[in-house]
């Protein structure tokens, strides 16, 4: 099952951009895809993100995953409630 990740760039947005596909063409070839994104924030759907890629990532500061996403805060607070 595929899952949401946002890549929190750093302060060079351009190469952080090229960075991910690269690092993750590497990893997991095919696997991923870059949904959405601006000079801040890439949005990934990726099968999963290991902790130990962090060390392949040097224009990347954070990678979180997407837990809940609805624009209501009930259907927010029930999803978070169930992890």
């Amino acid at each position: 099952m595929k899952k949401l990740y946002l890549f929190i760039l750093g302060r060079d947005p351009g190469l952080a951009k090229l960075e991910i596909e690269a690092v993750l063409d590497k990893l997991v070839p095919g696997e991923y895809k870059i949904l959405a994104g601006d000079d801040s924030v890439q949005v990934v759907e990726l099968g999963v993100f290991k902790p130990e890629w962090m060390e392949e990532f040097g224009g990347v500061i954070k990678v979180c995953e997407v837990l809940a996403n609805s624009s209501k805060a009930e259907v927010l607070e029930s999803e978070l409630s169930k992890k």
